[in-house]
């Protein structure tokens, strides 16, 4: 992935160039088309997701609870608390994303303690 399309993302403001550059290694670009599901409620989380463009519709048993657009991250949840996946994800057109695995992600977290907190805000504020 493009280190500096990853800067782009709030969730990793304040890391250094080589840092960034570091993590986009992990990371993975793909096409989605409209239609496709990047994640189903209720399975185990293997993957972190950033959004490098178009839409995305969150639901919870068939219920919209978030739209999602470029700049925007999902899956953090399932692999912060090992938990299943608390929300289903379908593209609502073609999109781009980025993907880490789970033991990526692990590494993350482990590496930036910063990343780690922020991520867990993220989650705890989903919860709510």
């Amino acid at each position: 992935m493009d280190a500096q399309a990853l800067a782009g993302f709030d969730l990793f403001a304040d890391l250094t160039e080589d840092h960034v550059s570091r993590l986009s290694e992990l990371f993975t670009e793909h096409r989605v088309l409209m239609g496709e599901q990047l994640t189903e409620k209720d399975d185990f989380g293997y993957s972190f997701f950033l959004v490098l463009g178009g839409q995305l519709r969150v639901q919870t048993d068939g219920t919209d609870v978030a739209q999602l657009g470029a700049g925007d991250h999902f899956g953090e949840m399932a692999l912060v608390r090992g938990d299943r996946r608390s929300a289903t994800v379908t593209a609502s057109e073609t999109c781009r994303v980025a993907k880490m695995m789970a033991w990526d992600f692990s590494d993350l977290v482990e590496s930036y303690p910063v990343l780690a907190q922020r991520l867990e805000a993220v989650a705890a504020e989903r919860d709510a």
